[in-house]
């Protein structure tokens, strides 16, 4: 949330002056001539700024005069004068005419100038910026956008490879009406050629992942059916088994209730584990074909979970008639073990019990397997599908094997790896994942308290916000309770939840993603309210409460906080009063970290600049700072705040992933995981890895702390050698835990390079790399090797160790379509370390394509759309201008309806907001260019496949004005 203005400050945006010519006339009433030192009337001099001046705003008037002892004011303004000064005079509506007659001993002399009027800046203009591997569906529901059927494997929609793709399917007659929804599209299919381990993830969009079910294929290229996740959740994941050219299907499963959905769906490199997680129902996984397990409800229950309540008993005879069904092992009150017969009777015989539920000839399309075990596991997970579906059974799963094996803990974790291998936390873990002494106060919206990654890490909190926008009525309280911000059309963002999440979300817990500090306590302190501003009574009166000084609540923590985070504040100067507090908090041993905001400016912003506050720019993935970073002198490091691109490749975007909760306000709200970008995200990185000092060095307080940032102790120095616009360089954790804070650190090289993978896709041509020691002692690369002759590498900025970055570029000349990989290995002293690199060449390059999208201007006071444009967005960057925008401060957002319900930026489709996603900024007319990202996004609940959770509702979104 750094970097929105209204945080701290609710003031209305006023017309930034210009400097412009006057109209300048004098008359005299004592006769003409005479100068300053001599006799005569008096000299008048009258100036205003501006002029002309914009209908409605105010102009300020300067005068001074020689030989006058006196002055009336007449026009525009009228009553005496003194004999030089300034004033403010306005609103100015029209056409105004400003004299000044001044007397003394020589006469009178009469000075006047016109002040003409413009009309105020009319227009709001600039660029939709786009992912370069983003790609949309060719068939939505959407009938602006141009329909191409990709329904066969012959219409296959050709993808680049990486890529992050926007779709919808549905079956005949369900949905909103549309281009689709009179005849259906039930599956939609898509080629591209793929390589061994990279992972294939559709995230459905919908409420209930049960009534719309949507199942994910990979198909070989004569057809067969090599790989299949076809669970309930609404996550599914395939890792591709070897390289080659495949089709991959999203298809409606035949029998959904619901039967209409649209989707998210990923290609990208090897993630290790992402196509983990609970009860994954593919072919690959190891379970015996032909059998099920199964649990009845007990006699007189009453069947929930997505389906219909009713009384149900426990029937085992008619469960085994309806489902062609085998009873080989059980009794009731506990599982069965049934068995499908070989032929797979089983399977159909579920699938025609519900054939009423949909028109027969929307079962999809005949599968071939690629062997006869696929076949029959195939079998026994559609007649699970419709085993799970009879109201008299309580569960329904595979007869699983189980084997000696070792999971990694956190399911989300893969989504984190490249901003937290980027600061080298993974090696800092080695030494230490933080202390439960230690305690982070989060002074930001509030925390979820009950989010199951949080809830072991908090402790005690307060909330301070007073006024209309606390939203529980009662002032300052106990209960620090994050409600989420409100934006227009209602949807929520939860920014202290996810900002805790980057801090402390626990980990080695087998849910979620994990924080920096996995052990650290949190403590909450609300001090924004529900629409996202606070002022900077309350922000200063949760600070006081964090470090234990006296405050409004007339309360004290039990354990003052170590480290106060704050990712909030505005465009400004350090006030007295925020100097002052500050400077009381670290006289109590506080360490003070506040994010540098999003304006893209050096202009200071506050209370990022205060003295003694670490300030934090944010880089994106590729290493330098983010589009919408603040810089300059007054930053003090760096973190990774992201952007929406997909640098390295794994088909998500390069943001930050943490803790989140989706609902909509007064609506119930379901704890989950999201991405979010900002200098807000940057800040609890550099939280954290204080944290982790901490706990090694109980002593650390901020003067050390100060100490050893100047000098570089405790980051990678990223731009030129010393400190620059974004202070000391990228934040290290592993350094921050190696360094020795009463002697230099023994020497321990440790070779860092980043990014470990590069996909260049079928249009990227350079990237860059950075080779660093991130360790401590002496490091020399010794070789750089490479093997392909489309590959080079050549050093940029390297030093005489050979440290630094290197330029590797592709060239595509002379090459047969086809996708390309290789390595790059950096051979040290300290060891080896490997980038991967994979590239496409295509006969016809796909550009980047995000469909027809609904460019809105939105009144935040009334949620009314006040102006509209719907580009085709294409390529990197997509001009949009909407003109004729009455005066006053709006919210800009972007996004696709691929269902044609009328709204945008629902789950699973493109979404975008000016300056960042999740933190919109007010924008006036004649702001200049504007530009800001759109993405497909997904908000629901994602915990690595948890079948059988609580359903994350759908975020209402913006209506799309009617035409």
């Amino acid at each position: 949330m750094k970097g929105r203005r209204r945080f701290s400050r609710r003031v209305a945006a006023s017309f930034v002056p210009f400097l412009l010519t006057l109209l300048l006339t004098a008359c005299g009433g004592g006769g003409g001539g005479g100068n300053a030192a001599g006799t005569g009337p008096p000299v008048i001099t009258l100036s205003a700024t501006p002029t002309p001046v914009a209908a409605g705003s105010d102009a300020s008037l300067s005068w001074s005069t020689a030989r006058a002892t006196a002055c009336e004011a007449a026009g525009g303004w009228t009553g005496s004068r003194p004999v030089s000064g300034s004033e403010l005079v306005g609103p100015i509506r029209s056409e105004s005419r400003f004299e000044l007659t001044c007397t003394g001993a020589g006469g009178s002399r009469t000075a006047s100038l016109l002040l003409t009027v413009t009309a105020p800046p009319s227009g709001i203009s600039g660029r939709i910026l786009l992912g370069n591997t983003t790609q949309v569906d060719s068939d939505t529901n959407d009938p602006q956008s141009t329909q191409i059927p990709n329904n066969s494997r012959a219409e296959a929609q050709v993808l680049p490879n990486p890529v992050v793709l926007g779709g919808y399917v549905a079956l005949a007659g369900r949905g909103p009406e549309g281009a689709i929804q009179p005849d259906g599209d039930p599956v939609d299919y898509y080629r591209a050629f793929l390589t061994s381990g990279q992972v294939i993830e559709l995230v459905i969009a919908t409420d209930d992942p049960r009534a719309n079910d949507l199942d994910l294929y990979l198909e070989d290229e004569d057809g067969n059916v090599v790989e299949a996740s076809l669970g309930f959740d609404r996550v599914e994941r395939i890792t591709v088994p070897a390289s080659g050219t495949y089709y991959v299907a999203v298809e409606v499963y035949s029998f959904s209730s619901g039967g209409a959905a649209t989707y998210r769906l990923s290609i990208g490199s090897n993630l290790p584990n992402a196509a983990g997680g609970k009860n994954g129902l593919r072919l690959s996984e190891d379970f015996v074909p032909g059998d099920l397990l199964v649990r009845l409800h007990d006699p007189g229950a009453t069947a929930v979970g997505g389906r219909a309540s009713v009384l149900v008993t426990s029937d085992a005879a008619g469960l085994e008639q309806r489902h062609g069904l085998t009873r080989s092992a059980g009794a009731p009150g506990r599982e069965f073990l049934y068995r499908l017969g070989k032929s797979g009777k089983a399977a159909r015989q579920g699938r025609a019990t519900l054939q009423s539920v949909v028109a027969a000839d929307q079962a999809g399309p005949q599968r071939r397997f690629a062997s006869e075990e696929q076949r029959r596991k195939f079998e026994t997970l559609m007649a699970l599908k419709a085993v799970s579906a009879d109201a008299g059974v309580r569960w329904a799963e595979p007869n699983w094997r189980l084997r000696s094996t070792l999971v990694p803990n956190d399911v989300r974790y893969p989504q984190q790896r490249w901003h937290y291998e980027r600061i080298q936390l993974p090696a800092a873990w080695d030494i230490n994942q933080g202390s439960a002494d230690v305690v982070v106060a989060v002074v930001d919206t509030g925390v979820r308290t009950g989010h199951p990654d949080l809830a072991p890490n908090l402790i005690a909190g307060m909330d301070f916000v007073r006024g209309a926008n606390a939203g529980d009525g009662d002032g300052i309280d106990d209960n620090p309770e994050d409600p989420g911000v409100s934006g227009p059309g209602g949807s929520l963002t939860f920014h202290g939840t996810h900002v805790a999440g980057t801090v402390a979300s626990r980990g080695n817990n087998f849910i979620g993603g994990t924080g920096v500090s996995w052990n650290t306590r949190i403590m909450p302190v609300r001090v924004l309210g529900t629409d996202g501003s606070g002022t900077l009574a309350d922000i200063l009166q949760g600070i006081r409460y964090a470090a234990g000084l006296p405050n409004d609540s007339e309360t004290l923590p039990v354990i003052p906080a170590d480290i106060i985070n704050l990712s909030l504040g505005s465009l400004r100067s350090c006030t007295a009063a925020e100097s002052e507090v500050i400077s009381a908090v670290r006289a109590a041993g506080v360490i003070v970290v506040a994010s540098a905001g999003n304006d893209a400016t050096n202009l200071p912003a506050a209370p990022a600049s205060c003295p003694g506050v670490v300030s934090v720019a944010a880089i994106s993935s590729a290493g330098s700072r983010a589009f919408y970073s603040n810089f300059g002198s007054w930053v003090r490091v760096a973190a990774p705040g992201g952007d929406g691109a997909d640098r390295d490749g794994d088909g998500l975007p390069d943001a930050i992933l943490s803790s989140h909760a989706s609902g909509q306000a007064g609506g119930n709200i379901v704890d989950t995981y999201d991405y979010l970008i900002g200098t807000s995200m940057a800040a609890p990185h550099v939280s954290g890895v204080f944290a982790l000092m901490k706990a090694i060095t109980p002593s650390l307080g901020p003067e050390l702390l100060d100490n050893l940032l100047a000098a570089g102790l405790l980051t990678q120095d990223i731009g030129p050698p010393g400190p620059d616009d974004l202070g000391v360089g990228l934040i290290d954790a592993f350094r921050a835990v190696t360094v020795d804070t009463l002697a230099p650190p023994p020497p321990l090289p440790v070779l860092g390079v980043v990014p470990r993978s590069l996909n260049f896709g079928d249009v990227g041509t350079e990237a860059e790399v950075l080779v660093r020691n991130v360790g401590s002692g002496s490091l020399t690369i010794t070789e750089v090797l490479q093997e392909v002759p489309w590959l080079t590498v050549e050093p940029l900025q390297v030093g005489d160790t050979g440290l630094g970055s290197y330029g590797l570029e592709v060239n595509r000349t002379g090459l047969a379509p086809g996708t390309y990989s290789s390595f790059v290995d950096f051979v040290s002293t300290a060891g080896t370390e490997r980038v991967q690199i994979l590239m496409q060449v295509s006969s016809n390059p796909i550009v980047a394509r995000g469909g027809r999208q609904y460019v809105l201007l939105v009144d935040p006071a009334t949620g009314e759309v006040v102006r509209d444009q719907a580009p085709t967005i294409q390529g990197p960057a997509t001009s949009f201008s909407l003109t004729n925008v009455p005066p006053g401060n709006y919210v800009l957002v972007v996004g696709s309806d691929m269902n044609n319900d009328g709204f945008i930026c629902e789950d699973g489709e493109a979404c975008g907001a000016y300056p960042v996603y999740g933190e919109p900024a007010s924008v006036q007319p004649g702001s200049g260019a504007l530009d800001f990202e759109t993405a497909f996004r997904t908000y629901g609940a994602l915990t690595g496949g948890s079948a059988g959770g609580v359903p994350a509702p759908t975020p209402r979104a913006w209506r799309v004005r009617p035409d």
